[in-house]
């Protein structure tokens, strides 16, 4: 039982780390959608708190939002990586 604990642990570890550089990648390509997810999923703070932190409107927030988690389930499985801006070509 103890052998199914570590590897459990170790998923959940590997995991943590493939977050971190996934977050440390999107923030080389747009800090603010960086600076929004960690506000949003780290903190825990509502639009309004991270657009008061962030220094842009609830609306901006809620579009980078959506934009952030998209490039990083992309990015976490492995997929073609998406620019944070259409305008922009994938990194």
């Amino acid at each position: 039982m103890l052998e199914v604990d570590e590897l459990a642990i170790d998923a959940c570890a590997a995991e943590l780390i493939d977050m971190d550089e996934a977050l440390k990648d999107l923030a080389q390509m747009d800090e603010r959608l960086s600076n929004i997810v960690e506000c949003r999923f780290f903190g825990g703070l509502t639009e309004q708190q991270t657009s008061d932190i962030v220094g842009v409107t609830a609306r901006t927030v809620r579009r980078d939002w959506r934009k952030a988690r998209a490039w990083l389930y992309h990015h976490l499985h492995g997929q073609a990586q998406l620019s944070p801006d259409p305008k922009l070509p994938p990194a």
